[in-house]
């Protein structure tokens, strides 16, 4: 009989640590399942080499390195030059009277640099999920700033330096009501292969570095596709505060 109870005990314990242990699973799914899709998620980054692969359902990031996929296409074949010359003179606003502009700025430099991102000390292209990377274009007399926000336009004044690896020129527009704001641009090749390093002085401090479209297969893509309504972007800047 002690057999029979001790054999009954031992089962009974068993069933009771499963019970357990099921309840606290079920209770770690509970709490992963509470969160929104985009807290859990955001901040997946997974290197990956055949993304047309990957369960996007769990991953709202992902590292895009191969080169020939539709990401790096997509990005390639953006129309730099599809921007009509009323429309940019309209961005730029109502410049004064007797301001001195130039119609071609005549420099060796690519004219469409996309904006780079900087990952674990890395180098990379970003495909964001509201909007498309942010990117200058040098057209005729314009600087044309395009991506997440809305597009910036600058007529040329003066370029004061130009050769086939940098270019500073003063910039012109104007703030809606006739008054003239002056920037100064400057870009710059790195040694970096397929870098450069753009600043529009007044209009942003910061210095970033950008490539061309015809470099970008030097780059990996991290790619957010927004598996949900909610739409944030990877904060790349806690990146670089890390290093």
């Amino acid at each position: 009989m002690s057999i029979f109870i001790n054999t009954y005990l031992r089962y009974m314990k068993a069933i009771i640590t499963l019970a357990v242990l099921l309840i606290q699973v079920s209770g770690i799914s509970q709490t992963v399942g509470a969160l929104p899709l985009y807290e859990s998620l955001l901040d997946t980054i997974l290197e990956n080499n055949a993304p047309e692969r990957l369960n996007k359902r769990n991953h709202q990031l992902y590292r895009d390195t191969t080169r020939n996929s539709v990401n790096y296409s997509k990005m390639q074949d953006v129309d730099c030059c599809n921007f009509s010359v009323a429309m940019m003179d309209k961005l730029v606003g109502p410049l004064p009277n007797g301001v001195e502009l130039v119609s071609e700025t005549n420099v060796e430099l690519p004219m469409h640099f996309i904006q780079l991102e900087t990952l674990d000390k890395d180098l990379v292209l970003y495909d964001r999920c509201d909007g498309s990377s942010p990117s200058y274009y040098v057209v005729g007399g314009y600087v044309y700033l395009a991506g997440v926000y809305e597009p910036t336009v600058w007529r040329v004044s003066k370029v004061l330096e130009s050769d086939s690896t940098h270019m500073v020129a003063t910039l012109v527009s104007s703030d809606g009501k006739g008054e003239l704001l002056t920037d100064e641009l400057s870009i710059q090749q790195t040694k970096i292969p397929y870098v450069y390093q753009i600043r529009v002085s007044g209009f942003w401090e910061g210095v970033r570095s950008y490539t061309t479209p015809d470099a970008i297969k030097n780059f990996d893509i991290v790619v957010n596709h927004c598996p949900t309504r909610k739409v944030l972007e990877y904060d790349f800047t806690k990146e670089v505060k890390g290093k």
